[in-house]
């Protein structure tokens, strides 16, 4: 007397390896307000890789996520184009990979610098140029400076009749 049986096991295997990040290239890592640059990185995972981001934390304090894109099989990645209103300083990356698993990894950082090339305009000069005063005079000296960031410092240069010159740092009086 043999009865044939069956037996049944369930086996389940769980992800806990996180996504493995590698070759950072951020292409230029110095650039001047309104250019673009291009982050690039190898990611790859035992199961999948289901998102990978860009945090980008600005030189004041806030911070944007770009999405990138898979290229290839483990290459990804995105652009990012600043504008004259960007603040300049270092900017901070760090690559946020998430695997198919919910494994995240975090480790990868960089950075890139924004460069202000921008001239401040200046105007509202006084006195006018020409002007002529009495040796005796008190000369009130102004401009109106703007740039697209910060104005940092204001220097009139004067020349005198003798040909030498001199440096007033003007303050600002708003």
């Amino acid at each position: 007397n043999h009865s044939p049986s069956t037996e049944t096991h369930f086996v389940t295997v769980q992800d806990t390896t996180i996504p493995n990040v590698t070759s950072l290239i951020v292409t230029p890592s110095s650039l001047n307000q309104t250019q673009s640059t291009e982050f690039n990185v190898t990611i790859s995972d035992n199961y999948g890789v289901d998102t990978v981001l860009a945090q980008i934390d600005y030189p004041n304090g806030t911070s944007v996520n770009l999405t990138l894109t898979n290229t290839s099989s483990s290459s990804f990645n995105v652009t990012f184009t600043s504008g004259l209103s960007y603040p300049t300083g270092q900017y901070n990356i760090t690559i946020i990979a998430n695997d198919t698993s919910s494994n995240l990894n975090n480790s990868e950082t960089t950075s890139f610098t924004l460069n202000d090339v921008t001239p401040p305009t200046v105007d509202g000069l006084l006195p006018s140029g020409g002007s002529s005063f009495p040796i005796t005079s008190i000369i009130d000296l102004a401009a109106n400076a703007t740039d697209n960031i910060a104005i940092g410092t204001v220097v009139a240069n004067i020349t005198y009749p003798n040909g030498s010159l001199q440096q007033v740092t003007l303050t600002n009086s708003i």
